[in-house]
């Protein structure tokens, strides 16, 4: 018995680590991201404005169901 509960506090110690982690390398992706429309909008046309933003949103949805999560 004594093993298996180390074992469940060794998962839980590398699950917290993870978070920290995953959080920390959205936040550089997400901003790298940003910086990245900022930089190229001026060089898409209406069509491609509107695909870029699309995917933009479904990104930025993206990242805060997975802050909702961890």
């Amino acid at each position: 018995m004594h093993g298996k509960s180390g074992c469940f506090a060794m998962q839980n110690s590398r699950f917290r680590n993870a978070k920290s982690k995953l959080s920390f390398s959205l936040r550089i992706i997400f901003t790298e991201q940003g910086l990245f429309s900022q930089a190229t909008t001026r060089f898409f046309t209406a069509k491609e404005k509107r695909v870029y933003q699309n995917l933009e949103f479904r990104y930025t949805l993206f990242y805060s169901i997975l802050l909702e999560v961890f």
